[in-house]
């Protein structure tokens, strides 16, 4: 990231998740969470600023719950698709 001294850390926070959007492998959702971060960093006083932490990890954490869950179905659809192929395969060799 260029280093510029009359940047804002809003606008800084914004100009780091555009550069880093390809390289993180993160729903939208997500990116849209660390956008709301960035929006109030420097913004508020201190104790505001400890608060909306608090709650956008909360949200973080919600979002990390929902992505466990589509992961369990989704290891269960593959694997029921892999035997479900390797069953039709021994049947048409068969």
């Amino acid at each position: 990231m260029e280093k510029q001294e009359d940047i804002g850390i809003d606008l800084a926070w914004q100009k780091a998740i555009i550069e880093f959007k390809d390289d993180w492998p993160i729903g939208q959702e997500e990116w849209s969470l660390l956008a709301q971060v960035g929006e109030v960093l420097g913004k508020t006083d201190r104790a505001s600023q400890s608060s909306f932490i608090k709650m956008m990890c909360e949200k973080f954490n919600l979002q990390e719950r929902k992505a466990e869950q589509e992961r369990v179905l989704k290891e269960k659809l593959y694997r029921n698709l892999g035997v479900f192929g390797g069953i039709a395969i021994v049947l048409v060799l068969i």
